[in-house]
């Protein structure tokens, strides 16, 4: 029984073809490597994912609460410390020269609004230079620093908010990093309490807390 013409053709070329292959190792050994060095290298050499992000952070408020979040960002595995700066020329510079991607800036009232269960802002500097990193680097930061909430409360009587982490704004009265008076227009200016009169358990424990809470904050 004849084979069908161009059956035979590809069955003669394919046997052309192997015995090529056979003949010559060099082609048998590129044949053979190419395609696992292929799996290699897209396996585990190639990745779209960003993380190791260089940054660079600007803290102009020094208080327990801008250190926290520094912290925030140094334990994440999508974001490199590269160390601190003082000034917006040094960012601007790391920037432009490639050094740096991302810049945190915290402001200095960061700590106050927080103290205040008020919602804080902070500065996000990027390189925009690759729009698609940039963008996946600004949903990283944003998520994080959306963990950093103020203390949640219930509603009741405002002048009870001088309890309110009070071991946290005595240290930074004490360091000279708060006045008294900025702290008492903070306190009128919530809108929440830590005590509620129908529950009062909240409150006395925070109370029994302040010398832990002093101790462990270095007051």
């Amino acid at each position: 029984m004849s084979l069908p013409r161009s059956l035979a053709r590809t069955l003669a070329m394919a046997r052309k073809e192997g015995l090529h292959i056979v003949r010559d190792s060099r082609s048998l050994a590129m044949a053979l490597a190419v395609p696992v060095m292929m799996l290699v290298l897209f396996g585990y050499a190639l990745t779209l994912d960003v993380d190791r992000i260089q940054t660079l952070v600007y803290d102009q408020d020094q208080t327990p609460q801008s250190r926290e979040l520094i912290a925030r960002f140094a334990g994440s595995r999508y974001f490199q410390m590269l160390g601190s700066v003082d000034e917006y020329r040094t960012i601007e510079r790391a920037i432009n020269r490639g050094r740096c991607l991302l810049a945190v800036v915290i402001p200095k009232d960061y700590g106050r609004h927080l103290l205040a269960s008020q919602e804080a802002d902070v500065q996000l500097l990027l390189d925009g230079s690759d729009s698609n990193t940039a963008s996946i680097t600004l949903a990283y930061a944003d998520a994080l620093g959306r963990e950093v909430k103020p203390t949640p409360v219930r509603t009741g009587v405002k002048w009870m908010r001088f309890t309110t982490d009070i071991a946290v704004a005595a240290t930074e009265i004490w360091h000279r990093r708060l006045s008294p008076g900025e702290y008492v227009k903070s306190l009128f200016g919530a809108r929440d309490a830590v005590m509620w009169l129908s529950d009062p358990l909240p409150f006395l424990a925070d109370v029994l807390l302040v010398p832990y809470h002093a101790k462990v904050r270095g007051f």
